[in-house]
């Protein structure tokens, strides 16, 4: 989980130098780089692309580099639930104890064009 969030933010920062666009595509399998575009449609995401604003990739970055190191920790409560607000996009998890080991859930939330999109 925490190697998934660390690589959500090294391809957020790294695409930040390339160019200045509205918004940012990032494969979902993480297979392919992120690109960006000047528009986005619900096909896009079928197709495995999920959108986040390219002015709000700093901040999202930043929160989520915040949320790797909070749940670095071994000091999380079971049943513990946070949103963590950035922009457009929202970083939600959950942590559910299950019997031998916390399993936490993250999911990257995103509202763009009166959709609200997730990925977890």
């Amino acid at each position: 989980m925490l190697t998934r969030i660390l690589f959500i933010i090294f391809c957020l920062f790294n695409t930040t130098l390339i160019g200045a666009q509205d918004i940012l595509l990032i494969d979902k399998k993480f297979k392919e780089p992120a690109r960006h575009a000047d528009e986005f449609n619900a096909n896009q995401f079928f197709n495995k692309q999920f959108p986040v604003y390219r002015s709000e990739v700093e901040i999202i970055s930043q929160k989520a580099d915040a949320l790797a190191r909070r749940l670095d920790r071994s000091d999380l409560l079971p049943l513990q639930k946070d949103t963590i607000y950035a922009g457009h996009s929202m970083l939600i998890f959950f942590n559910q104890y299950n019997g031998y080991a916390n399993e936490i859930t993250v999911i990257l939330s995103t509202r763009i064009n009166d959709m609200e999109l997730n990925m977890f």
